[in-house]
């Protein structure tokens, strides 16, 4: 399995999936909300982490005021690999668990948080795919409808021990005006990661670039708890030559279908 990308799922791993309003709730009362979806096709940081294929996937969340915890898990189908000199499978699934807090001052929501991306059926003696990472975000509403956000990634110890590594994400979402039943939006991220340790850029060095930008752009229809999001992926790595087009960790250009209901 390729270390280049991050094989995992973030709680937020698409912007237009968490582009349907939460209802409202008093801010020192405990809520909950689950969340039941598939896609077409688990993209990730402009990576395929399902060869392509349709699978579900689902969270279930806590919120106290400004506090947040949860639990998100995906089908997935990563390829039997290990590091040179190992042999390993990651598994047919993962499950991550996040907390943080999202202050507001001035009319910014900050958002600072840690998440740990698991690999339960991991199997072989690849080093470990189980890693954390830490998130510092910041979301601006500049104009009606439009918000901003910048997330910032740090993993000290990257996926299968790869040492440290950087992530720099940029958001934007428009709401747009009601049609019929549908609540539309438009969104789209740009991202860039990069890492320097001796680890990482071998794992790297088969996509050409120790380096590599992606990004993503789509439509959200939302009718009262369902979304629907059609997404455009893709990735620079494509470009370079080094980028497997294929079903295994395709990284070039493609169209997403994901939909999903968040309850109650």
């Amino acid at each position: 399995m390729n270390t280049f990308t991050k094989l995992a799922g973030a709680a937020a791993a698409s912007l237009a999936l968490a582009t349907a309003a939460a209802p409202a709730h008093a801010a020192d009362e405990l809520n909950y909300s689950i969340t039941i979806g598939g896609t077409s096709d688990y993209v990730f940081r402009g990576f395929s982490n399902s060869r392509q294929d349709p699978t579900i996937q689902g969270s279930f969340d806590l919120t106290y005021g400004i506090w947040y915890a949860g639990a998100w898990a995906s089908g997935a189908d990563y390829p039997n690999f290990g590091p040179p000199g190992t042999d390993g499978e990651v598994g047919s699934f993962e499950v991550d668990l996040y907390a943080g807090v999202k202050p507001v001052w001035n009319g910014i929501t900050f958002d600072f948080a840690a998440l740990y991306y698991t690999f339960p059926d991991q199997s072989g003696n690849a080093p470990e795919a189980n890693y954390w990472e830490l998130k510092a975000g910041a979301s601006y509403s500049p104009l009606k409808d439009l918000t901003l956000t910048v997330n910032n990634y740090y993993a000290w110890d990257f996926q299968f021990e790869t040492g440290e590594v950087y992530t720099l994400e940029g958001l934007a979402a428009y709401a747009l005006p009601q049609v019929g039943i549908f609540s539309p939006s438009i969104s789209g991220s740009y991202g860039y990661q990069w890492g320097f340790d001796d680890a990482y850029v071998v794992a790297a060095s088969a996509f050409g670039a120790t380096e590599y930008a992606w990004w993503n752009a789509g439509l959200s229809l939302t009718v009262e708890k369902f979304t629907m999001d059609f997404r455009y992926w893709d990735t620079d790595l494509n470009n370079l030559g080094g980028c497997d087009d294929g079903a295994v960790f395709n990284c070039g250009p493609t169209f997403v279908f994901s939909a999903k209901v968040v309850l109650p």
